[in-house]
């Protein structure tokens, strides 16, 4: 890692690169973990001060980030194992490697290189990681993370986020490097810009993709037509007032469902430690564009104050108003008026739903419970709503 920090070790490692990287993402047996963990450093430290628009350049001629994602898929089952592969038997693979750390030395590795390469106006590297479905794998590792690695793994697809898409007037089409001198090696000057505004938004489909998968027990999902690359990505049509009442009352009606059968709730999963709604406000509040960047495009925080009713734990909630509040005091100019509109209208359905049930209760019902559960929340929402 030493070594890697000087600029002119790239051009000697050259040759060597793609069994180096082939290296973080290997299946190995308990006893060689280090050697995926030293690798994946390694290559952090190479494409933190290494690269160079033509070494970018080669691991795209070679498409290295492609072959770093095919492993990577291999090592967590997503595509199978070649049969040839018999005598590593005893190396971890799929949930075990993911137990092992190797799942996070292997993604790491990868982030780094293509985000560093983004600081230096090249997006080549991007583009072959969407190419091979860089995305899909992420979710897969949150999906399939164990409760100790999740933030990792969500710290690192957050970090997809801030890819530098933007190139500078010295790049001649603006978007290729192939035609830039060979042998320039940036000072590192072009690496510095803004690292806590959004500037690749897409990557927010990784957590927006998450969170509609466990809200479409409660909220109707549609197939977002335009979507090319990604046919099955579904969304949660929030255009209108009257979309917003029908909302509410879709995920009350389907709350009380739920409470009353005594079934497990489909949310338990992405309130895991808050990890997936505290990752929501890191990112709205981290610069002042951001909110209006994802809540514009993704209607985030409008879908979780639709489905306020639908989370069991308090501070999950209490995480979710403190985002609307902040939202509405916190930033400048927001514009905040679907997720107050679901707010308000979310309120009215809990009071509505509180009295229907209440006229409904009898001796032998269940109603008591899910009325004080909403009398709760009805009071989380009106506290809020008064400020």
């Amino acid at each position: 890692c030493l070594l890697c920090g000087d600029e002119s070790v790239g051009e000697q490692l050259r040759p060597h690169l793609f069994g180096l990287l082939a290296l973080s993402g290997a299946r190995y047996p308990i006893n060689a973990i280090h050697i995926s963990e030293a690798a994946s450093h390694v290559i952090m430290a190479f494409s933190k001060s290494c690269l160079s628009k033509s070494l970018i350049w080669f691991l795209h001629e070679r498409k290295m980030v492609i072959h770093m994602l095919d492993d990577f898929k291999e090592l967590c089952g997503i595509s199978s194992v070649s049969s040839s592969t018999g005598p590593q038997s005893s190396c971890f693979n799929e949930k075990d490697a993911e137990v092992h750390g190797l799942w996070i030395n292997a993604l790491s590795a990868i982030i780094h290189l293509v985000k560093d390469a983004c600081a230096l106006n090249c997006i080549e590297l991007l583009s072959d990681f969407v190419a091979a479905g860089g995305y899909d794998v992420l979710r897969h590792a949150i999906e399939h993370s164990s409760e100790k690695n999740l933030k990792i793994y969500i710290q690192l697809s957050l970090s997809m986020m801030y890819c530098k898409l933007e190139v500078s007037d010295d790049d001649d089409d603006g978007i290729s490097i192939a035609d830039s001198d060979t042998n320039d090696n940036s000072d590192g000057g072009d690496r510095i810009h803004d690292e806590t505004m959004i500037t690749n938004p897409r990557a927010f489909e990784v957590i927006d993709g998450i969170i509609n998968q466990y809200l479409a027990t409660f909220l109707p999902m549609t197939k977002k037509e335009d979507e090319e690359e990604e046919e099955d990505y579904l969304y949660v049509a929030i255009d209108t007032r009257d979309d917003i009442r029908a909302l509410a009352k879709n995920s009350l009606e389907m709350t009380v469902k739920v409470l009353e059968s005594n079934s497990p709730s489909d949310l338990s999963r992405i309130t895991l430690n808050c990890e997936i709604i505290d990752s929501i406000m890191q990112i709205y509040f981290g610069h002042p564009t951001n909110f209006s960047i994802i809540e514009g495009e993704y209607d985030v925080l409008a879908k979780l104050l639709l489905a306020f009713t639908a989370f069991k734990k308090t501070d999950v909630k209490q995480v979710i108003l403190r985002i609307l509040e902040c939202s509405c005091t916190g930033i400048i100019n927001p514009d905040c008026w679907k997720p107050l509109s679901v707010a308000s209208e979310v309120f009215l359905s809990i009071c509505k739903c509180i009295l229907r049930l209440s006229l409904d209760e009898t001796p032998d019902s269940d109603n008591k419970d899910v009325i004080e559960i909403f009398c709760q929340d009805a009071q989380l929402l009106g506290e809020i709503l008064e400020k």
